[in-house]
């Protein structure tokens, strides 16, 4: 099986991390979507969004009012951006209901919960009852486009065990793991080391940590089920353009490995990651794209949604 899941976000997921230069990437972002939807649906791609839930909305008199009462309480507001009014910026930074609406328009494409303000699970200071109530807004905002949230992708990727019976009340019942490997592990940003970043980088381009083929599990406490991430996909670096044949070789050698024994390879990025050098990025997403044709008529090796590989376990386990 092969998966991508898309990190959508705009300002809401680098409003504490980006410069003031990268709001240009952000911007990009109004074309890049319309761009991936088309090639997803000129190759038969499936593809789970996991959007911001503040994104659907109009503007910030709509944000205020769809927000909960009681938002994270991070010990560093500095993560806020509630505190850091986020929602005041430029709007085309901040929402994008036009584009949400596209995505759920267009063919083999799942919109999930990349929660409503994107939440750190892991963050001091913040509780469960907070993220029950991020997640009610977040579904709520999803019923303007006649969908009910099945899955989610934590953001930052601090997956939270802990809370996953709070998003199965919420009517979630799929989440993106990270990889089986100890340099992806569930950290905060205090936990963020040194080692992990760099085995990571050198990881996208040689396989240190294997194929990171995966495999559908369930959580057994809350029943809620992992569609483990395999690999980020860097975006295209010009300062490392010599090692972008490398990277490529890695995702497919990767893919390969999985189809062959039967397993999942998931793909992740943020639409925003292609800002820079779209056409260069473009190009390659539709290599691995090609590839992936290529792995599905030998292997079988299809394409399909999270919410699909979750349907697909649960007939197997049921049957």
């Amino acid at each position: 099986m092969f998966i991508i899941s898309l990190d959508f976000e705009l300002l809401w997921g680098v409003h504490d991390s980006a410069s003031d230069s990268y709001k240009s990437n952000l911007l990009q972002v109004h074309q890049i979507v319309p761009d991936l939807l088309a090639l997803f649906s000129q190759n038969n791609i499936a593809c789970t969004w996991a959007t911001v839930g503040a994104l659907g909305c109009k503007n910030y008199e709509d944000f205020y009012a769809s927000s909960p009462q009681n938002g994270p309480g991070y010990t560093n507001t500095h993560y806020s951006p509630y505190q850091q009014r986020v929602a005041e910026q430029d709007p085309e930074l901040v929402f994008a209901p036009g584009l949400v609406d596209m995505i759920t328009k267009s063919p083999r494409q799942e919109l999930a919960s990349h929660t409503f303000c994107h939440y750190y699970c892991l963050e001091k200071g913040q509780t469960l009852h907070q993220f029950g109530l991020d997640l009610e807004a977040n579904q709520a905002v999803a019923s303007r486009f006649d969908v009910e949230l099945k899955s989610i992708v934590f953001p930052r990727n601090q997956v939270n065990t802990d809370y996953l019976k709070k998003c199965k009340e919420n009517g979630v019942y799929i989440y993106r793991g990270n990889p089986t490997h100890w340099a992806y592990n569930a950290d905060n940003y205090e936990g963020q080391s040194l080692v992990k970043r760099a085995f990571r980088l050198i990881d996208s381009y040689l396989p240190l940590s294997g194929s990171l083929a995966q495999e559908v599990s369930k959580d057994h406490e809350s029943g809620v089920l992992n569609i483990p991430a395999s690999l980020f996909f860097r975006p295209y670096s010009k300062k490392l353009s010599i090692l972008e044949p490398l990277k490529i070789m890695r995702i497919k050698w990767s893919m390969k490995q999985a189809a062959k024994k039967g397993k999942l390879f998931h793909l992740w990025w943020h639409p925003h990651n292609f800002g820079a050098s779209q056409k260069e990025n473009m190009a390659q997403l539709a290599d691995i794209i090609n590839y992936q044709k290529r792995l599905h008529q030998r292997y079988g090796f299809a394409s399909i949604t999270m919410q699909e590989a979750a349907e697909k376990f649960m007939e197997t386990s049921n049957g």
